[in-house]
C-alpha cells in the first residue's frame, strides 16, 4: 500500500507543478527569512548560550515538517471523507486498518523529509550547518517521532470531527501551539514558570526538548523517548479503531 500511495502523491505533485515548486522551494525559505529576520535582533543567543540561528534551524525543521504532513492527511481523512469518497475506497483495500494508518503516516512523513531536505539545501547557502553526523541522526530520530505523533493527532481530528468550522478552528489552535508553544521559535524558558511547566509536558514539545538537550548538553532523556514511543503506539491503535468504526457507519 505504501508504494501505491507514493505513486499517487508523485502523480499529484507532478500534475500541480507550479504550486508544488512554490510549496517546496519558495514558501519555506520566505517563512524562515521572515521569522529569522524579525527575531534575530531580539534573540542573539538562546538561554543555553548557543547562537540563535543554530537554535532556530532545528526548530524550523519541525515547523516545515508540521506544515508538510498536513495536505495528504487533511485531504484523505477529512475532505474526501466529508465528500463520501475516501472511506469507500479504503474499505475495499485488502489491508488492516492499522496498516492503512501506518502507510499514510509513512508517506506523509517521507514527503515532509523531502521538503525539509530541499529547504536545508537552500538555506545552507546563507547559514553554516556545523552539526556532527550523530547530531543529524538525533534530529532525524526526534523529528520522526514528532511528525508521527502530530500525524496521528491530525488523523484523529479528521476522523472524529464532521464540522468544517470546528475542524478548521482546532487546526488553527493546534498550529498556534506548534509555532509558539513548543520552543521552536520562542524558548519555553521565556514563559512564566507555570506556563513553561504546562507546555513542556505537552507531547508535541517533548521531542524538541529531547533534541535540544542533546545538542546543548549531549544528554538524551530516554525516559521521555520511551513515553513518546508508547504514546505513538497508543495513537495508532486508537486511530485504527476510529477508522474501523467510521467504515462500519
Amino acid at each position: 500500500m505504501i508504494w501505491a500511495l507514493l505513486l499517487r502523491r508523485f502523480w499529484l505533485w507532478k500534475n500541480r507543478l507550479l504550486p508544488s515548486i512554490i510549496f517546496i522551494f519558495i514558501f519555506p525559505s520566505i517563512l524562515f527569512l521572515i521569522i529569522y529576520g524579525s527575531t534575530s535582533n531580539i534573540f542573539i543567543t538562546s538561554l543555553s548560550l548557543i547562537p540563535f540561528s543554530k537554535w532556530l534551524i532545528p526548530g524550523f525543521f519541525f515547523i516545515i515538517g508540521s506544515i508538510s504532513i498536513l495536505p495528504l492527511l487533511l485531504r484523505d481523512f477529512f475532505v474526501l471523507r466529508i465528500d463520501r469518497k475516501m472511506l469507500t475506497h479504503i474499505s475495499m483495500a485488502p489491508y488492516s486498518k492499522r496498516k492503512i494508518i501506518l502507510s499514510y503516516l509513512a508517506i506523509s512523513i517521507l514527503e515532509a523529509f523531502v521538503i525539509i531536505f530541499i529547504f536545508s539545501l537552500i538555506i545552507s547557502f546563507f547559514f553554516d550547518f556545523d552539526y556532527l553526523l550523530l547530531e543529524y541522526l538525533i534530529i532525524f530520530f526526534q523529528l520522526s517521532i514528532y511528525l508521527f505523533i502530530l500525524g496521528n493527532i491530525i488523523i484523529s481530528f479528521s476522523l472524529l470531527i464532521d464540522s468544517v468550522t470546528l475542524y478548521t478552528s482546532l487546526l488553527l489552535y493546534l498550529f498556534a501551539i506548534i509555532f509558539f508553544g513548543n520552543g521552536f521559535i520562542i524558548e519555553l524558558g521565556l514563559f512564566s514558570q507555570k506556563l513553561n511547566y504546562i507546555l513542556s509536558w505537552q507531547p508535541l514539545s517533548i521531542p524538541f526538548q529531547v533534541l535540544q538537550s542533546f545538542l546543548t548538553k549531549n544528554i538524551i532523556d530516554w525516559n521521555k523517548v520511551t513515553i513518546l514511543l508508547l504514546l505513538s503506539l497508543l495513537l495508532v491503535i486508537t486511530n485504527s479503531i476510529l477508522l474501523r468504526k467510521k467504515l462500519k457507519q
